[in-house]
């Protein structure tokens, strides 16, 4: 009897603390009433308040005695007190309540976007911006085909090729580009593709090219990075690359070899590489292969990923990748356990995405998933 009980309780905590490591945050959401106190517990002492708008990124729930749901959610509001804190979840929009019918997602390091089936843009964004005004502004865009996040950048891709935008954008002139077709942003960078071929940055005379360039006009995908970009190509899934600075390329010369290609995509600035006359940080650069393995750039940082198989897509993100499989499950590799075991039990996953150090994916239903931590 005893050595039953013993058994019996080692499964218990054993399945409890699994469960608590693979807890699975909600994810973004924003306060939805003109005022409503943040607490340091459930019930507890009131420590600030929040308004109407302010963004939130919901780490777990918990019910109270009277059966009340509590937030406990990331919000940047003293840097003398600590972010984390207590919200009653009545005022807090998020989960299904907030992304629901959702086609496509982006993930950016100041927060994040996601296009519906009707062509119309949710999302939240930091609190460096003014989150009222930025609510406003997506909600009153209409014919989307595309969205893209940088670093406070938001952007959008219309049904006519034209851009809209909100954030770090005073340095684009958006009206006058017409007739894009692809973009991707990251960090404060932004590039686009237009269907004529031309590529915003083939006009730096400075440019170092990474393989032979093709017409742009065939390119399938790009991923932008600060100082470059890759476009990936249908035929054989080469990838061509150019950069506006040496040191920057010579991280990357090993892009000349990756062939069968099915997707490619930048991380956050990470990984320390040695440059000819300096040491630089530079992004990670990962893509799948068609046959379902995947590559990264620097090389072996992932051992994890090397045995990886049947992957469609591979995002990235600040120290970690994560890996779409073909049968609607994720995988992770890098980053801490807590995110691995979270990614590892999402199921119907049909696309992710990855920024700093929070992941999220879209489900066959349209409504997402998050992992990992992100903080305002």
């Amino acid at each position: 009897m005893k050595r039953t009980f013993f058994c019996f309780m080692v499964l218990w905590i054993t399945l409890g603390l699994a469960g608590a490591l693979a807890e699975t945050p909600l994810g973004f959401g924003y306060v939805n009433t003109n005022r409503t106190n943040m607490r340091e517990s459930p019930g507890g002492p009131i420590v600030t308040r929040l308004d109407d708008g302010d963004a939130v990124y919901i780490i777990s729930e918990k019910t109270d005695s009277q059966g009340r749901v509590w937030y406990q959610v990331n919000t940047e509001y003293d840097a003398e007190r600590p972010a984390t804190l207590w919200v009653q979840s009545d005022y807090v929009t998020a989960g299904s309540g907030l992304f629901s019918d959702i086609v496509q997602v982006a993930a950016g390091a100041k927060g994040m976007l996601a296009l519906k089936s009707d062509g119309t843009v949710v999302g939240v964004a930091d609190e460096t911006l003014d989150t009222r005004v930025f609510r406003d502004t997506i909600a009153a865009w209409e014919t989307v085909q595309q969205v893209a996040c940088g670093d406070m950048t938001y952007l959008a891709l219309l049904e006519d090729g034209s851009l809209r935008g909100f954030g770090n954008m005073a340095y684009e002139d958006w009206n006058s580009v017409r007739g894009v077709r692809l973009l991707d942003a990251d960090g404060m960078d932004i590039a686009y593709v237009t269907q004529d071929g031309l590529c915003d940055r083939d006009q730096n005379p400075r440019l170092v090219v990474l393989r032979e360039a093709l017409d742009w006009r065939l390119a399938v995908q790009i991923a932008a990075c600060d100082f470059g970009v890759v476009a990936l190509y249908p035929d054989g899934g080469t990838c061509f690359a150019f950069y506006t600075n040496e040191n920057w390329a010579e991280t990357y010369r090993g892009i000349a070899e990756w062939t069968d290609m099915a997707a490619v995509d930048f991380g956050d600035w990470s990984f320390t590489m040695e440059g000819t006359d300096n040491v630089y940080l530079r992004p990670l650069l990962a893509g799948p292969h068609r046959d379902g393995t995947v590559s990264t750039l620097p090389e072996n940082l992932f051992p994890d990923a090397e045995a990886w198989t049947g992957i469609t897509d591979v995002k990235a993100g600040w120290d970690f990748i994560i890996g779409l499989r073909a049968d609607g499950t994720a995988v992770c590799a890098g980053g801490d356990d807590a995110l691995a075991a979270q990614v590892a039990g999402w199921t119907d996953i049909t696309a992710v995405d990855a920024c700093m150090r929070y992941c999220v994916g879209l489900k066959e239903d349209g409504t997402l998933v998050f992992a990992g931590t992100y903080e305002f």
